[in-house]
C-alpha cells in the first residue's frame, strides 16, 4: 500500500542567501561524510529547470537517486523531484533572508510501498538525510566555504 509522507526540517545560517547559495549548488560540504558519495549532473545547465542528475548514496546502503529540478529562483528556492527505490519525492528548499542571516527550511514529500529498511522506517531515514544535509550546510557555512 502507497502513503504519502510529509518531513520538514529547517536550519539558521549566520550568511546571506547568495552565500549560502553558492555552497548548497556546489555540494562539495556533503561529500566524504558517510552519506553522499557523488553528485553527477546527466542532462541540461546545473540549477535550471529540468536538469537532472544523479546523486550516490552511501546511507543507509549504497544506492542512486535520479534527481529532475523542477523550479529554480536562485538563490532564494529550488525545488525537485527524487526516485530511487520505489520512492518518489518532492522536495523544496527555500533561503529567506533576515536580519541574522538566512533561514533555510526544506520540505519533502514521499510516496512509497511501506517497508521496513534496516530495522528503521523510512520516515526516519530521510528525516535523518535530511537533517544531515542542512546540518553538514550550516557548518561549511560559517566555517567559511
Amino acid at each position: 500500500m502507497s502513503s504519502t509522507t510529509r518531513i520538514a526540517y529547517s536550519v539558521d545560517i549566520a550568511r546571506k542567501p547568495e552565500a549560502v547559495w553558492q555552497v548548497f549548488t556546489h555540494w562539495q560540504y556533503l561529500l566524504g561524510d558517510q552519506v553522499f558519495r557523488d553528485f553527477r549532473w546527466l542532462e541540461g545547465e546545473p540549477w535550471q529547470a529540468g536538469s537532472r542528475m544523479e546523486v550516490d548514496m552511501v546511507m543507509p546502503f549504497p544506492f542512486s537517486i535520479q534527481r529532475v529540478i523542477t523550479a529554480v529562483e536562485a538563490p532564494h528556492k529550488v525545488t525537485w523531484i527524487n526516485h530511487a527505490q520505489g520512492i518518489t519525492a518532492v522536495q523544496w528548499t527555500t533561503f529567506e533572508e533576515r536580519p541574522e542571516g538566512t533561514h533555510v527550511q526544506t520540505w519533502a514529500e514521499y510516496t512509497a510501498q511501506s517497508f521496513p529498511v534496516l530495522q528503521r522506517s523510512l520516515e526516519e531515514i530521510i528525516h535523518e538525510m535530511i537533517r544531515h544535509s542542512l546540518d553538514s550546510l550550516k557548518r561549511a557555512c560559517e566555517a567559511g566555504a
